[in-house]
């Protein structure tokens, strides 16, 4: 299958990226053209195996890739964080807020692909907790939900819990925090019979994430939204 990984470069997106190649698909990794290390990111995603497009973010730009370079399944992997977004405001940088990459990109991709490749199915990341009511960060996924159940393509929506581990690079010490805070109600909770519960609120690693999302793309996509509980019975 010819899969099109957006948000490759992030910590979901590199292990997607390898655990795909390592499967035999053709893998295409986006790397934004405005990104800082993106000349650095697409070597590693070609190191890895994949072929790299930098596609600017404007629609007519990802219609002439799409239409030319219709993709089997695209993988909805972008996502920023607030300490990123508050740095970029700071310094004057480009929009890094949630809503701009978060909702902004993914849905220009997704409305775009519809137009221009309407066999593509999608598989999007998504987090535990989604809901129109949450913070930012969940309401920008519940969004996204939204529109993927409302439209014509195949999906496949997962909402993990926490996503850490010890090969990732960047460091975020409030979210490994929370991690191991919640793995240890999670133990709890097996103990006293809560075992999908449990399941459904354990952290993951990229690399275990990544399977479950690769293997999902190469099947037949349900048109459903999965929490982890799924994948571990």
């Amino acid at each position: 299958m010819r899969f099109l990984v957006i948000g490759a470069t992030g910590y979901v997106g590199r292990n997607v990226v390898s655990v795909a190649v390592r499967a035999g698909h053709d893998v295409v990794a986006h790397v934004r053209p405005a990104s800082a290390n993106g000349d650095r990111a697409a070597a590693e995603l070609v190191s890895d195996g994949a072929r790299v497009i930098r596609t600017a973010w404007a629609p007519e730009a990802w219609y002439r890739y799409l239409e030319a370079n219709p993709p089997d399944r695209i993988f909805l992997l972008l996502g920023t964080t607030a300490a990123k977004a508050k740095v970029a405001a700071r310094t004057g940088a480009a929009d890094a807020s949630q809503a701009s990459i978060d909702l902004g990109l993914t849905m220009l991709a997704i409305g775009t692909a519809r137009a221009a490749s309407p066999e593509a199915g999608f598989v999007y990341l998504s987090a535990f907790g989604a809901s129109p009511t949450g913070n930012e960060y969940l309401r920008v996924r519940a969004t996204v939900e939204a529109a993927l159940v409302g439209g014509p393509n195949p999906f496949t929506v997962v909402r993990p819990s926490y996503i850490t581990g010890s090969d990732r690079s960047e460091s975020r010490p409030s979210e490994r925090v929370g991690a191991v805070v919640v793995d240890s109600v999670c133990a709890v909770l097996r103990l006293v019979g809560a075992r999908n519960r449990a399941a459904t609120l354990a952290s993951i690693t990229g690399p275990e994430l990544a399977k479950i999302l690769v293997e999902l793309a190469a099947g037949p996509l349900d048109r459903r939204v999965h929490e982890l509980d799924d994948f571990r019975r």
